[in-house]
């Protein structure tokens, strides 16, 4: 391990400690910079070092040529022939330590704040993903993330080193001659003018480039993505024609943003050669006049030229610090992170959480078909709390006009099951994604083993409640791992467990059947698993979970009836088995066979609503338990 990698290993940025949990996350990138701002001080001496020595070697080399010139004693020249060689023996090697440390030190921090990056956008919530498509999550991912190493190695390091080294040029000039001292303490304010300059000249430029370079990646991702369905519809033409004017766009953006840069550089480069005559003009009358040594007239007027090399990195850092602010930015603002009612209609119950005892309603008006009643789901306060809680609990999806979900009551109660139907539309996905935290609460509250989920531990939470997605994301990945991320925190599935949760939801044969059985890749570059099969293999994600609380969401999508059967059937028995609490979303109640067992385990009977327009609109007991 690396120092700068022990030294990020024993110093933390404060909130840095998981995502959504306890401590959250940093809220900027300078978070990560604090705990090693030692070590970047001391590239930055080590850098102003090397600009010294780049200046000694210089001035002395002038003074040594000026002073042979006179052919004075050998021994006179001896001290400036042995400086002349540590100037140039020193600029190297600390110009290599200076390089070393800084690239050192900030790569480790670019790791720990991809990291950081990618565990702020796993946990956004979908109001924030809706404003982030996904090609313009991968550029602050990537492209931004990268950038910010610049942001101390061309900007603050090459600051700090042209500092230190313009300071040393106008003491060394001002020993000299004071008026001269003037003429280069004021070339230097006028480089850092045209710097700033430089940096203003094409205001729109820098942010035009993120933007160009958006659209490239969008372009890129986009293809990538619909590649099947662009060949099919035969428009690939079309989109090699949109990718290649995103390009064209890029490219005259940046070109107009580097123009900046150049005119900046001349100039300093036209002043530079003014500033060398002005100096000439004072200097050699006094020479002339014996007011000045002949030999100090050549470092004189080389200190100029001397500066060259700190005072274009002034330039280039400052047209560089707009690009990099605008992904400093981006990065910052993701690790920061940011109808009258419908009457109701009570239905009353009692549910023994876990005690076998199945739930009782009065359902009065809200059968009749049609109905615009407001189901309100309450169970009788008894202990323990219900698995899952929801009171009043009313949703919207970004962009929308109106709630998704309205004033929702419902408990599950432990070891209890909940089957939710509705037509699409309805609202049943979602109350999957309020359940599952993937969409916020606008009003009413959530509750999880009776604790508000909505402020609960994002690992506390993720152990707790396992949810299946109706369109499950299979990942580049071996079918294994497609497995095994499911794994309990601070766990990893065997290879055992793995084959008993394909055996269960009717997978096994087909991995056994695979190339390289569940060593076999999967998505892209591998095979890709039909709609049913990737809707199974995320129900083996959830039974591979020590889960309390199961979110099923459409599990019988895309299987015939024999396996939707199978599935459920297991999924019945895991659940009994594991004590855990059910909640499953379907538009064909039929298939959900989730009565009770055949044998002395018993399973309290399903309560069924139905949702329409958001609202509960209807609730009832799909079966009564054998001998009650």
């Amino acid at each position: 391990m690396t120092p700068a990698r022990r030294a990020l290993a024993d110093t933390t940025p404060p909130g840095s400690r998981g995502t959504g949990g306890e401590s959250g996350s940093p809220a900027s990138f300078h978070a990560f910079l604090r705990p090693i701002r030692w070590r970047l001080a001391l590239a930055a001496a080590l850098g102003g070092l090397t600009q010294l020595c780049a200046i000694g070697l210089l001035a002395t080399a002038a003074w040594l040529i000026s002073r042979a010139a006179q052919m004075p004693p050998l021994l006179t020249l001896s001290v400036a022939i042995v400086a002349v060689r540590a100037f140039g023996i020193g600029r190297g090697v600390l110009r290599y330590a200076e390089r070393l440390l800084a690239h050192d030190t900030v790569l480790a921090v670019l790791g720990r704040v991809r990291a950081r990056v990618f565990e702020a956008l796993a946990s956004q919530s979908p109001e924030q993903q809706h404003a982030l498509r996904r090609s313009d999550a991968l550029v602050v991912l990537v492209r931004d993330v990268d950038e910010l190493q610049y942001l101390p190695l061309r900007v603050y390091l090459p600051t700090a080193s042209a500092l230190v080294a313009s300071v040393a040029c106008v003491i060394v000039q001002w020993s000299i001659d004071s008026a001269a001292g003037v003429v280069l303490a004021a070339f230097v304010a006028a480089s850092a003018a045209l710097s700033w300059w430089a940096a203003r000249a094409v205001p729109e430029a820098d942010p035009q480039v993120g933007h160009a370079q958006a659209q490239v990646a969008a372009a890129v991702h986009d293809s990538m993505v619909g590649a099947a369905d662009i060949a099919a519809l035969g428009v690939a033409g079309r989109a090699v024609q949109q990718l290649a004017s995103a390009q064209s766009s890029l490219e005259r953006t940046a070109r107009r943003s580097q123009w900046a840069a150049n005119a900046g550089a001349s100039a300093t480069v036209v002043l530079q050669g003014a500033v060398i005559v002005l100096l000439a003009a004072r200097l050699v009358p006094l020479m002339q006049a014996g007011r000045l040594a002949p030999v100090w007239l050549a470092t004189a007027l080389l200190l100029p030229l001397a500066l060259a090399e700190s005072l274009g990195g002034i330039t280039t850092a400052a047209v560089q610090w707009r690009s990099l602010r605008a992904a400093l930015l981006r990065v910052d603002a993701i690790l920061g992170g940011s109808a009258a009612p419908p009457a109701q209609v009570v239905v009353e119950g009692i549910a023994g959480a876990g005690s076998g005892a199945e739930p009782s309603f009065t359902a009065p008006q809200h059968q009749r078909a049609g109905s615009d009643a407001h189901i309100e789901l309450k169970f009788a306060a008894v202990e323990p709390a219900p698995a899952v809680a929801l009171s009043d609990a009313s949703a919207r999806w970004p962009g929308a006009d109106v709630d998704a979900l309205s004033e929702v009551r419902l408990a599950l109660p432990e070891r209890g099951t909940l089957v939710v139907t509705g037509n699409s539309g309805s609202g049943k996905s979602t109350l999957v994604s309020v359940l599952a935290r993937l969409l916020a609460l606008r009003s009413g509250t959530y509750q999880v083993h009776g604790a508000d989920a909505t402020v609960m531990p994002d690992e506390r939470f993720r152990g707790d409640i396992a949810a299946a997605e109706q369109e499950a994301y299979v990942f580049a990945a071996s079918l294994a791992e497609n497995i095994r991320l499911a794994s309990p925190a601070g766990a990893r599935a065997d290879d055992e467990q793995v084959w008993s949760v394909l055996e269960r939801v009717g997978l096994a044969e087909w991995a056994r059947c695979l190339p390289r059985g569940t060593d076999t890749q999967l998505g892209a570059g591998g095979v890709w698993p039909s709609g049913g099969q990737r809707q199974r293999i995320a129900i083996a994600r959830v039974l591979l979970r020590e889960a309390g609380v199961w979110v099923l969401d459409e599990p019988t999508e895309y299987l015939d009836q024999a396996a939707a059967e199978k599935v459920m059937r297991a999924v019945r028995v895991a659940a009994t088995d594991r004590l855990a609490a059910l909640l499953l979303v379907t538009h064909q109640p039929e298939v959900v066979d989730i009565g009770p067992r055949s044998d002395d385990t018993w399973r309290p009977a399903p309560l069924v609503l139905t949702l329409r327009h958001g609202a509960v609109v209807a609730a009832s007991v799909e079966c009564e338990s054998p001998g009650r």
